[in-house]
Order: C-alpha cells, then structure tokens, then sequence
C-alpha cells in the first residue's frame, strides 16, 4: 500500500527529482486504513524523560550555519580522539 508514502523521485512527471506525496501526507486527512490514536506511545514517553530539552531548544535557537559549525567542530574532535587513541595503542 502506496497511500500516504513517498513515491520514488521523479516521479513528479515535471522533470524534477522531487518526490511525489499523496494527499494522505498533506496533513489534511489520515490516509485510509491508517489508525489515529491521540494516547501518548509509552515507548516514545520513556525516550522523553532521557531527552535534555534545554540542549535542544539551545541548539535551535542557532541559525544553520552556527549548527553546522557546531558540528564540523564536534567531527574535528572526534578525529582527534580517534587519532588519540591510535597512538595511545601503537605505543604500547
């Protein structure tokens, strides 16, 4: 069943590489067969309680460029403990 997913790209008929959404993904109706229930996913409340939103709403408040700053500089860290560790183990 089709209904309410992403149709492969290009498949918009106008040439472009855009997928294609039913009307079911427009957010105006469900799409058919497709069970709306309003009660909380108990899994998805125990996630929460984890999740420190401050850290988040910080995070957003940032343009995309200070976001993606932000994260070229966490991959520079990364690397550097990587390579930490490489040496740490060669010399052994």
């Amino acid at each position: 069943m089709l209904d309410g997913l992403a149709k492969h790209a290009g498949a918009s008929g106008d040439g472009s590489d855009r997928p294609v959404y039913s009307r079911g993904m427009t957010g105006d109706t469900p799409p058919i067969g497709v069970e709306i229930s309003l009660e909380p996913d108990p899994v998805i409340e125990r996630y929460k309680q984890d999740v420190d939103r401050t850290l988040l709403r910080a995070n957003l408040r940032r343009t995309p460029e200070e976001r993606l700053l932000n994260l070229m500089a966490l991959q520079r860290f990364a690397e550097e403990l990587r390579d930490a560790g490489r040496r740490a183990r060669q010399s052994r």
